[in-house]
């Protein structure tokens, strides 16, 4: 009951507080799996809902520190949702805002450097029209080693669909 409630999209904040306490009191809150599982559960059906869900988990679990799951499920979610961009050159976007703040925390806690999530990045920037981004998230995987053919697929094929 609870979980399903948390993936509700207009909870009010006094909801949000019985559900913590809910949480609080039930051992669900100390799994360290939970917040992966409810976005994996969402993602097939309901990607929208799975990217509004994240910040929730970040304020109901103040412990939950997103890892290379936690990102590969966001950014397939953000590229389910994407709404097709005017020129590459928007970028004014909440979905772009999104975008650059999954990455400003995948480098805070240091999983950047992390070849799935990396390359995640590239795939997102990429499909979204930012190469630059996406060749900056790519020469820093180089620079780690953590650069596979999947980074280099990502970045081709970018470059090819945009006739460069």
């Amino acid at each position: 009951m609870a979980l399903r409630l948390l993936s509700h999209p207009s909870l009010t904040a006094a909801q949000l507080r019985q559900l913590h306490g809910h949480l609080l009191t039930s051992s669900l809150l100390g799994d360290r799996y939970l917040p992966n599982i409810l976005l994996r559960g969402l993602l097939p059906a309901a990607p929208l809902r799975a990217r509004a869900l994240f910040p929730r988990l970040r304020r109901i679990l103040p412990a939950f520190l997103p890892n290379n799951y936690t990102f590969s499920f966001l950014l397939t979610a953000s590229i389910a949702t994407a709404i097709p961009i005017p020129s590459p050159s928007f970028t004014s976007s909440a979905h772009t805002q999104l975008i650059c703040a999954l990455h400003a925390l995948a480098v805070t806690l240091g999983w950047d450097a992390h070849a799935y999530v990396s390359n995640g990045f590239i795939h997102t920037y990429a499909s979204r029209g930012f190469l630059d981004a996406a060749r900056r998230v790519f020469d820093s995987a180089v620079l780690a080693r953590t650069d596979d053919v999947c980074s280099w697929t990502s970045l081709l094929t970018a470059y090819a669909r945009a006739g460069l």
